[in-house]
């Protein structure tokens, strides 16, 4: 082997060394890259996911406090219309009651101190409305 030939070969095997670092350090790199890269997917994906549960959970509460409060009226209702019959029911017997017996009771009720004005007015246009008024004069 002449020297041109040594020399060649030697920078030949230099370059090859080189490129043999060169292809490991990119290696290790490109190694670190994707760690990264990988590592601030996941902390997205978790992010991600994080912000999906407290919104389904601000989300359930809400449907949840809806509900209630559609509860809440059904039974308000369901309150009212028992108070209702109730009162209807109260009229009926009153209605039913002999006019002198009906009479009687509304001067109790207007003799009584523990008994409101209203509830005398009340019974008294109650009364009116079924014709009895005339047992207070008979």
């Amino acid at each position: 082997m002449n020297n041109i030939d040594k020399i060649t070969e030697y920078i030949k095997a230099e370059a090859e060394a080189q490129c043999k670092e060169i292809a490991q350090k990119a290696a290790r790199e490109c190694g670190r890259l994707l760690t990264e890269s990988s590592q601030a997917e996941q902390t997205e994906y978790w992010k991600a996911i994080n912000a999906g549960t407290r919104e389904m959970e601000h989300r359930l509460k809400l449907l949840g406090n809806l509900a209630a409060d559609e509860a809440d009226k059904q039974i308000a209702a369901l309150h009212q219309e028992m108070l209702d019959e109730a009162f209807t029911m109260a009229a009926q017997k009153l209605g039913e009651l002999p006019k002198k017996e009906y009479g009687e009771l509304l001067k109790r009720l207007a003799l009584d101190p523990g008994c409101s004005a209203e509830a005398v007015v009340s019974t008294y246009k109650n009364a009116l409305s079924l014709s009895v008024v005339s047992a207070l004069f008979e």
